[in-house]
């Protein structure tokens, strides 16, 4: 615990009476609710960005092919 903590360990420790039970701000349940609240929403905007990203790279694609030299329009 040196590495991680400098000066006197057991002087930490004391101060944060209850270990782990100190940083407890919500109960249980209310933990997990939240944390799969936070998880969701972190899901959905990484599927968004991922499919707005493959969208538009479909979408410049597309739109590229039309426009290549030599490319006509129908008429002969």
């Amino acid at each position: 615990m040196g590495y991680c903590v400098s000066g006197d360990p057991g002087d930490l420790l004391t101060r944060f009476n209850g270990g782990p039970l100190f940083f407890q701000i919500l109960d249980p349940l209310e933990d997990q609710q939240l944390g799969g609240i936070v998880m969701k929403l972190v899901q959905e905007v990484m599927y968004g960005a991922i499919l707005a990203y493959i969208f538009s790279h479909w979408f410049k694609r597309e739109h590229t092919e039309d426009d290549l030299p030599g490319a006509t329009d129908g008429a002969h």
